[in-house]
């Protein structure tokens, strides 16, 4: 009932039960003898109720709308309260999913997988349409689609990009997210971008940089087939997401890199073992030959050019052990077959100065055995013959590459060739040695000249 009806109630009611007691006591009569004072009595009865009621229901009227204001008030306050509890409650289903994303993609070592589980998870925690993963390639510059979903045709995973336009490139120039409420109505300056986001409706885009150790490496975007705007906690969900992922990215390319080091290691390990097995055979030919030779030289003679031989070929493997299996630099190994040589072979009453010259230039470990070789036979020819009776001499190692061809030159100033001097004649076996290492295992020819000194010339194609 209404505090309306409840006041006519509160003055109607005291004048009929007041009415009603005097009919009990006098009688119908009694009224229409003395209806003024009746009358009277009744409106006096009713001005008192009113006043009264009137002082009543203003008391209760005033404290109905004190409750009514604080029913209000506290109907404000708890539905503040439940959408805080809420978001705290959305804050936390979100944290969790983040955490288990980081979980995921740390735990994912190949880097396909890892990037499909960065796009679907991102288009599953901002609620979009789609999502695509751009990368920067690392060759070329350009960004390319490396992870998608979502996407109805082909058209948008099929594009590169110059790093420099659309909305991926913004991106990578500010560092910063960029949001567009409605990507068709506008122009990016990137038309194959445009045309293939019109053809999968979307509309709204959210992308932010994937960053990990100062480096962008790319793009995360998702999008929405309705014109909207993403929120700033959209946005700072993106961004954990992208961290997480930029991380789990460069994860995933250390662990490939490894593994396609390991792998090239073992194969530089078994050719390793096939040049030493090789270079064992062929230590052990020289000394075939050397016993078969015989010779004028002593024994002791014979033994120290066969131990120069095999320094040299050791001088290969302790180059190749310490720069990589497959190649060696010609200049540390030219440097390192001359100071093996002078010391092995070198008169004690000689002094000679002796330097490599030129760039450094890679050769395969077959060319480097063979020109180790080749170089310890000259030098050991120029320190043996061209100086011989000498108290000083000069020798030098000239390296030069052009157009595909090395050219390897070793001259001294000592006594030069004996007049007539024909290497394919010749019954020395150190240029015996040289000649069938320069012809069948680099592939090229030497030239011997004689003015002030010898100068040996070996010119073989790079392999």
């Amino acid at each position: 009932m209404s505090l309306r009806r409840l006041r006519w109630l509160a003055i109607v009611s005291p004048v009929l039960f007041v009415l009603a007691l005097d009919l009990v006591r006098h009688g119908p009569l009694a009224w229409l003898r003395d209806w003024p004072g009746l009358l009277a009595t009744t409106a006096l009865l009713a001005a008192g109720a009113a006043v009264f009621s009137q002082f009543v229901f203003t008391a209760v009227a005033q404290r109905e709308r004190t409750i009514l204001e604080r029913n209000r008030e506290l109907s404000v306050l708890n539905a503040a309260n439940a959408r805080l509890l809420a978001e705290m409650r959305r804050r936390e289903r979100e944290a969790q999913a983040l955490a288990t994303i980081g979980g995921e993609i740390s735990a994912r070592l190949d880097l396909d997988e890892t990037l499909q589980s960065v796009v679907e998870r991102a288009r599953e925690l901002l609620e979009s349409d789609a999502a695509v993963l751009s990368l920067v390639d690392e060759r070329t510059g350009e960004l390319f689609v490396a992870a998608h979903t979502g996407l109805r045709t082909d058209q948008l995973a099929a594009l590169r990009l110059e790093r420099n336009v659309g909305l991926a490139g913004r991106v990578l120039a500010s560092g910063q997210p960029v949001e567009i409420d409605d990507y068709v109505a506008g122009d990016l300056g990137a038309p194959q971008a445009d045309a293939a986001a019109r053809a999968e409706g979307l509309r709204a885009h959210l992308a932010v940089p994937l960053r990990a150790a100062g480096d962008v490496l790319g793009v995360l975007t998702v999008a929405r087939r309705s014109v909207e705007r993403f929120t700033e906690r959209d946005v700072e969900l993106l961004l954990r997401l992208a961290n997480q992922a930029a991380i789990g990215i460069q994860n995933a390319r250390l662990y490939a890199a490894v593994a396609d080091r390991a792998t090239a290691l073992a194969a530089m390990i078994q050719e390793m073992h096939h040049r030493i097995k090789n270079n064992l055979q062929t230590v052990a030919d020289l000394l075939s030959l050397e016993a078969l030779e015989g010779g004028t030289l002593p024994a002791e003679g014979r033994l120290r050019e066969s131990i120069a031989r095999v320094k040299a070929i050791a001088a290969v493997h302790e180059l190749l052990s310490a720069d990589n299996v497959g190649e060696t630099d010609l200049r540390r190994l030219a440097e390192a077959v001359l100071g093996g040589a002078l010391r092995t072979m070198g008169a004690p009453t000689c002094h000679v100065e002796a330097a490599v010259h030129g760039p450094a230039i890679m050769v395969s470990s077959k060319q480097a055995t063979a020109l180790a070789l080749v170089l310890n036979e000259l030098i050991n020819n120029a320190l043996a013959h061209g100086f011989a009776a000498r108290s000083a001499g000069a020798l030098d190692v000239e390296l030069a590459a052009s157009d595909g061809t090395l050219e390897v030159r070793v001259a001294d100033d000592g006594a030069g060739l004996p007049p007539g001097f024909d290497l394919a004649t010749s019954a020395h076996l150190g240029l015996r040695i040289v000649g069938t290492l320069v012809s069948k295992d680099l592939g090229g020819g030497i030239e011997l000249r004689s003015s002030a000194g010898c100068e040996a010339i070996v010119r073989f194609p790079r392999q």
